[in-house]
């Protein structure tokens, strides 16, 4: 997407396109990253993250069979990947749609507790509480 400024479609891992701040892409057959450095700074020497997964942390039961008095402590939740073009479900009649889902993902959850715990780089939600719960905090 570069700057945003293409409105409601754009093109992705073209080799001719990485023209922005921001975008890549991966040769499949030579395997091999490119990638357009966003000019803020020197590129990190430490190397590129690449998120794979959608959810980091999942825990879920039932209303009649919930998991139950769990507690996260100074956990940091980092680089889950980004969700924006995953199919999102559109709960009522308006104009808006929700993804169903979270780098960490609560149902069928009794008393979850999450403290001093950090969420940071996620490209998506950070915290899904859907369905049966009861006193997430």
């Amino acid at each position: 997407r570069g700057e945003n400024k293409g409105g409601d479609y754009f093109v992705e891992n073209v080799f001719e396109e990485l023209d922005a701040p921001g975008e890549f892409f991966f040769d499949r057959k030579a395997r091999k990253l490119y990638l357009y450095h966003n000019g803020t700074g020197a590129p990190p020497s430490h190397g590129v993250v690449v998120p794979r997964l959608r959810t980091l942390l999942n825990i879920s039961g039932t209303q009649w069979a919930p998991a139950r008095n769990i507690t996260h402590s100074g956990l940091d939740f980092r680089a889950a990947r980004y969700t924006y073009m995953d199919a999102h479900g559109v709960p009522s009649a308006g104009d808006w749609a929700l993804d169903r889902a979270g780098a960490v993902y609560l149902q069928g959850t009794e008393h979850v507790r999450f403290e001093a715990c950090r969420f940071e780089r996620l490209d998506g939600n950070a915290l899904m509480v859907s369905g049966y719960n009861r006193y997430a905090a």
